[in-house]
């Protein structure tokens, strides 16, 4: 892999949840250059400014603006570019439609692919999800299982993991399947469920005993940056997460804990809530069945175990996630308060 030390990384979805995580990341540990496609130039330039602080060489980084959803010649990003890691894509968007999952995550996949084909790109890693092995339960699930995902969403995944088995030109693909990740800028559950339980809204259903896989953005990026540096040529599809998945009730345990809350969290039978829920439904007027916390789709997710096996990932590249649960959980609590988001 020597031959890396002097290549150029393309990296799409560099200010999102992982983007951010892995910018920071690769500067701190390689001297590679990076190639960063951004929708605004100057906002993109501050955040990341603000993510490297001092230390930050601002001059390995190329900054390209567009928009990749309507970009249609994608060799200007690729040219030059060694290897591709590919975050960038439409996510936790419940009213988005299938076209636009579609648009948004499997086009653009396929146009980067296009353009690989006439260069030396010799590396691709794929971001997908363990929503491809559809909504549960499974427990540890490992790579060989079949994708039965049917939302848009994770319908749109497997369609980009089954074009990597055609990419013959690129000498080694990595797909990785994150469980929920986490950290700062996240826009999804865990940050859902800190809000719920920050303000007193959250109880466990049943005995919480339902396990989840989780990834705090700081680990997934060493995972990412394992998988660039230490894997050999050819196909490679990892489950990323802790090596332990967590149950509902430690969950929310832990959670409480990095919000300094001596608060117990209470428990309600599952089919008491179940029936409150659908009775709710049926009679209360629209208005008011959007104040009620919970309806029946978060209680299938929240009692619904979905974890999966990271031991072909660690036995590959000797991943190993740096922060414990709670050291995770409170580093998102605490960008959270600096940004508002728990008033």
């Amino acid at each position: 892999m020597s031959d890396q030390a002097n290549s150029k990384v393309l990296v799409t979805g560099s200010t999102g949840l992982i983007g951010q995580a892995l910018v920071r990341e690769i500067m701190a540990k390689s001297a590679l250059p990076l190639r960063l496609p951004v929708r605004n130039l100057e906002r993109a330039k501050m955040q990341i400014t603000k993510l490297l602080g001092s230390n930050g060489d601002l001059n390995r980084i190329e900054f390209i603006e567009c928009d990749l959803a309507k970009l249609e010649d994608f060799d200007q990003l690729v040219g030059g570019c060694q290897s591709i890691i590919h975050l960038a894509g439409l996510v936790h968007q419940s009213e988005a439609s299938e076209e636009e999952y579609n648009l948004l995550n499997v086009r653009v996949t396929e146009k980067l692919l296009q353009s690989t084909a006439r260069y030396s790109v010799n590396t691709f890693i794929f971001m997908s999800s363990i929503s491809v092995y559809g909504a549960g339960p499974f427990s540890m699930i490992e790579e060989t299982a079949p994708l039965l995902g049917s939302t848009p969403y994770a319908a749109s995944k497997i369609a980009c993991e089954k074009m990597f088995e055609k990419a013959g030109s690129i000498s080694r693909i990595v797909i990785l399947r994150p469980a929920l990740v986490f950290g700062a800028g996240d826009k999804g559950n865990l940050i859902k469920l800190i809000q719920a339980i920050n303000k007193g809204r959250y109880f466990n259903i049943g005995n919480g005993s339902a396990t989840k896989s989780l990834i705090f953005a700081s680990d997934l990026a060493e995972a990412i940056n394992l998988c660039l540096n230490k894997l050999p040529k050819g196909m490679h599809v990892f489950n990323v997460a802790n090596r332990d998945p967590v149950s509902m009730k430690d969950l929310s345990k832990t959670i409480s804990m990095a919000l300094t809350q001596n608060d117990k969290i209470f428990s309600i039978p599952e089919p008491l809530l179940r029936a409150a829920v659908k009775t709710a439904d049926s009679v209360l007027p629209a208005h008011w069945r959007e104040k009620i916390p919970v309806n029946i789709d978060q209680i299938d997710k929240l009692t619904t175990t979905t974890s999966c096996s990271t031991e072909k990932i660690i036995l590959a590249t000797g991943f190993s996630p740096r922060y414990s649960l709670l050291a995770g959980v409170t580093s998102e609590i605490c960008w959270a308060k600096n940004n508002n988001l728990l008033n």
